[in-house]
């Protein structure tokens, strides 16, 4: 049952990922609410594995009142969701096709496309949200109907057919003509209001596209959250046991290209007095296939070197990220093919900590930029097992200046981030 209607807007925002990123928004979003009390109601539409994954959620929509919602898609349409994409996960989708009349007829996303769609209208929403819209960008692009009004979030790396030049060579930013073409006829959409991206190195390429005044930068939050829960005191007790080493981070959710076993193999090729004072933490969930290459990595790590490892394979909680930060020595971003940011990187400076990243696209490009740290070839393995080295003896300042990531926290604030979102929407700030 909806409660009863309010004067304002009615956002409605639509996830059915399982990512980080999302719950992390989702949080930001709910607790600027609770401060501003807009003018206006909140309704978002999540996968069910969300909020079992994420109980706070839930006491975070009560604490807003009743014009704030949670509402998870039924079980029927879960099914439904799975068996539209079942063997079509890892399916390369050329430009031609992608831009062929009948597109949505084929392409697994136009499921969650049209259930969007269907949501915004059963909820009356007077504009809709679609909290990743990379992969919907061919269905904009072939003129198919969203809702009356719809925004979106970009997240740049994303785009379907990962056609973005790589911003490490010496040219100013732009798409490749693939994603090019798709975001030029996209951002005409004549439903459209809002393309919302996540790093502000695109504003400029994609302002310049007609319609281009509808981007807006949307940056991700560099902050943590210090807790004192039992989950946050049991992490604290495991790490007293890498006391004297220099521990290194990975965090996130672990994907093959995020670096991992490139981390372990660096580690391996340390001389033996160097192991003796590394730690590793590998911190994040990953797909069970994958999870058991890590587990072998380590085992084999752990057989021939001295090295210390910490394994948190699960879903780590807000005041916990802020333990393992604030523990980590060097947080360690390797990603591989990576075009776009990192939060990761974000968090690293919220910490005060330098980050070892590859040098790669808008990561390697931000680290140097800003001071953040060091960066290096992921794909080589001695330069990989070098940096590591170094990074246990180096110079004084050699790690990153602290007074720069101070100032790059400074610019992604939680505040900033959800104001800078609900304002664009038309959501008054009512607190006053």
């Amino acid at each position: 049952m909806r409660p009863p209607k309010a004067e304002g807007e009615h956002v409605l925002i639509f996830d059915l990922t399982h990512q980080a990123h999302f719950s992390s928004f989702l949080r930001h979003w709910l607790l600027w609410w609770e401060r501003h009390r807009p003018t206006g109601r909140f309704t978002v539409v999540v996968d069910p594995h969300l909020l079992e994954c994420h109980p706070e959620l839930r006491d975070l929509e009560q604490r807003c009142g009743p014009e704030v919602r949670l509402l998870p898609i039924s079980p029927a349409e879960k099914r439904q969701r799975r068996a539209s994409y079942a063997g079509q996960e890892h399916r390369q989708w050329p430009l031609h096709e992608l831009l062929r009349s009948g597109i949505a007829d084929a392409y697994p996303p136009s499921f969650d496309w049209n259930l969007f769609c269907t949501y915004a209208r059963q909820e009356g929403a007077s504009h809709a949200v679609m909290a990743r819209i990379d992969q919907f960008l061919p269905l904009l692009a072939a003129g198919c109907a969203g809702p009356e009004r719809f925004s979106g979030i970009s997240f740049c790396d994303t785009f379907p057919g990962r056609r973005l030049q790589d911003p490490s060579q010496n040219r100013a930013a732009r798409p490749l003509p693939g994603d090019a073409l798709l975001l030029a006829r996209s951002l005409r959409h004549p439903q459209l209001h809002s393309l919302f991206v996540n790093d502000a190195q695109w504003l400029n390429p994609l302002r310049r596209f007609p319609c281009g005044d509808r981007v807006v930068h949307l940056p991700e939050v560099a902050e943590l959250n210090p807790g004192d829960g039992t989950e946050a005191a049991e992490l604290r007790c495991h790490l007293r046991a890498l006391e004297g080493r220099v521990v290194f981070l990975v965090f996130g959710d672990l994907s093959p290209r995020k670096g991992v076993i490139t981390a372990l193999a660096a580690m391996g090729r340390l001389t033996p007095s160097q192991q003796r004072q590394a730690a590793l933490v590998i911190a994040g969930r990953s797909h069970p296939s994958f999870q058991a290459k890590i587990q072998e990595a380590t085992s084999n790590l752990r057989a021939h070197s001295s090295i210390a490892v910490l394994e948190l394979h699960r879903f780590i909680h807000e005041e916990e990220v802020a333990v393992l930060f604030s523990r980590a020595d060097v947080v360690l971003t390797l990603y591989n093919g990576h075009a776009g940011m990192s939060n990761v990187i974000l968090l690293a400076a919220a910490a005060q900590r330098p980050v070892l990243s590859s040098a790669e696209g808008r990561m390697g490009q931000l680290v140097e930029q800003e001071k953040l740290g060091r960066t290096v070839d992921a794909a080589d393995p001695d330069a990989v097992a070098s940096a590591v080295a170094r990074c246990l003896e180096p110079a004084p300042g050699s790690l990153g200046e602290a007074g720069m990531m101070r100032d790059l926290a400074a610019r992604h604030t939680a505040e900033h981030f959800a104001g800078t979102f609900f304002r664009r929407l038309g959501l008054a700030d009512g607190s006053g």
